[in-house]
């Protein structure tokens, strides 16, 4: 008796209890790739701006794994994420490995979480025997 649907963030985070007696997070890796990377398009000292460490230079590969994709026209007037060697044409740094923004990906879903269910109000305790008390009252 455990609902998914209350531990669900949309767009971000979905929790689904497996037969096993754990937890599966599923990450909208869409969303929060985009999150983690417009962060840092938000100017030092405002909120939700991320910062990177003093002194990087455009070869690094912390920069290069960061930069590694984006999203693009899908030539349907939505967007989609540079997946392909075919896609440099159109996002110049992309590249294969971006293990660090995947890392900072997660990172960024588990924080959202964690500040939602630090912020979020607790819920109220149910009240138990209520239906066992109509019941003994009509009879």
């Amino acid at each position: 008796d455990k609902p998914t649907h209350r531990r669900d963030h949309a767009g971000w985070l979905y929790w689904r209890f497996q037969r096993e007696g754990w937890w599966l997070a599923i990450v909208d890796t869409d969303e929060v790739r985009h999150a983690a990377q417009a962060g840092f398009l938000v100017p030092a000292g405002n909120p939700g701006a991320h910062h990177l460490p003093h002194g990087l230079v455009a070869r690094e590969t912390l920069l290069a794994h960061y930069c590694a994709t984006g999203r693009i026209p899908d030539g349907k007037g939505g967007w989609k994420w540079a997946t392909k060697k075919q896609d440099r044409a159109q996002w110049p740094d992309w590249q294969k490995r971006r293990d660090y923004l995947a890392c900072r990906t997660y990172a960024v879903a588990l924080d959202y979480r964690h500040r939602r269910t630090l912020t979020r109000p607790k819920p109220l305790p149910r009240r138990l025997g209520v239906v066992a008390n109509y019941l003994e009252q009509s009879t």
